[in-house]
């Protein structure tokens, strides 16, 4: 899933992130609205799991999260790009 609710960075992604799978390994979890469903999800299977939590569902979560990155990512160059294609239109 490709979709965020607003802009984060990167490290800003990540902090949460951590947080809410250490949170998850304590059986804990809330919603968290930067995270899309996917990781959500992941999170979850991991809440439910524990106190076994396997090393699976643990990189089944960081896997999840870091196509979230990507996705992000892709979606700032596709605004960049088209920022600058829209510049180079109105200016040739």
């Amino acid at each position: 899933m490709c979709r965020s609710s607003g802009p984060r960075t990167d490290a800003e992604l990540r902090r949460q992130f951590e947080w809410a799978l250490g949170e998850a390994q304590q059986g804990r979890s809330r919603t968290h609205l930067s995270l899309n469903s996917d990781v959500q999800d992941a999170l979850l299977e991991i809440m439910d799991a524990t106190p076994d939590v396997s090393a699976d569902l643990i990189a089944a979560a960081q896997s999840a999260f870091a196509d979230q990155l990507a996705c992000v990512g892709r979606n700032t160059r596709d605004a960049e790009f088209k920022k600058l294609f829209e510049k180079s239109r109105r200016s040739g």
